[in-house]
């Protein structure tokens, strides 16, 4: 990623951050965020947190379970994973759950 969308980027968590946004979707932008910058903690807290808030937000659960899959910690990503997929009929969500689970 350029240095330019690395600003934007840092400008709307510090947006988020100075007005204390503390609601579902702010979490699940700086989980996405944490996770492209390989905050991989970070992004684990926000997006934990942002399920927390929403439970039924199955782009969390699917960017949860890459955080886990890339962390290596496949049960995780296989939970999270499922749960995207049982939460919506998006494709990639069902694709990153069969390909999690395939080497069961």
């Amino acid at each position: 990623m350029n240095n330019t969308k690395w600003a934007k980027q840092k400008k709307v968590v510090g947006v988020i951050e100075k007005n204390n946004y503390n609601d579902y979707v702010s979490d699940f932008l700086l989980g996405t965020i944490e996770f492209q910058k390989g905050n991989h903690a970070a992004a684990i807290t926000a997006l934990e947190r942002a399920i927390a808030q929403e439970p039924n937000f199955p782009e969390a659960f699917y960017n949860l379970a890459l955080v886990h899959q890339a962390d290596g910690n496949r049960l995780k990503a296989i939970a999270a994973a499922k749960q995207a997929s049982a939460q919506s009929s998006d494709a990639s969500y069902k694709a990153l759950y069969e390909k999690l689970n395939e080497s069961n």
